[in-house]
């Protein structure tokens, strides 16, 4: 006999795992398209993808005009900020922290967008967001079904397996909850 309750609670935690992972996965989809948004500008592509960042936009856009040095200053900007959101990507795979730092950087850029009357730039900010806080809220959720009670006991499923951290050996959970 299967138990079901089980096979559920596992599948929840894959969702909440791949849910939260794409949410992370959104700061490196918002660095790569802003450096390909970027290199279409240099190469004077004409054209622009709306997930990229109006920062890299404005760097490339004044470099540009400035010209000579005001070049190499906005591909150095542009490295700088498009690093930025690869790393915070990076770590949000790993902290939550992370979301919040690059949420509140992606909500400044759409500030900037909106400053410049990007709207469709504005809209696909709102877009990314909504899924960056639907990975930060998936890893809130795993961060809160993993954490110990007070008082030194653990949540655990039954059926399922506890490592004893003193000596690393493994112990059935107690099946009594499930009888």
């Amino acid at each position: 006999m299967t138990n079901t309750g089980n096979k559920d609670t596992l599948m929840d935690q894959f969702r909440l795992e791949q849910t939260a992972k794409a949410g992370a996965s959104w700061f490196y989809w918002i660095a790569g398209m802003s450096a390909v948004n970027s290199l279409m500008m240099w190469f004077q592509a004409g054209m622009n993808f709306p997930i990229g960042l109006g920062m890299t936009q404005f760097f490339d856009a004044l470099g540009a005009a400035l010209g000579g040095f005001g070049v190499i200053a906005a591909v150095a900007l542009d490295i700088v900020v498009i690093g930025i959101f690869a790393f915070v990507g990076y770590m949000a795979h790993r902290h939550r922290a992370a979301y919040i730092v690059g949420a509140v950087l992606y909500c400044l850029d759409g500030l900037l967008m909106l400053v410049f009357g990007d709207f469709l730039g504005i809209g696909f900010h709102v877009f990314a967001l909504f899924f960056i806080f639907k990975g930060f809220s998936a890893a809130r959720t795993l961060a809160n079904e993993s954490a110990p009670v007070p008082g030194g006991a653990a949540l655990v499923a039954p059926g399922s397996v506890v490592e004893n951290e003193a000596d690393q050996t493994m112990y059935p959970a107690s099946t009594e909850a499930s009888n």
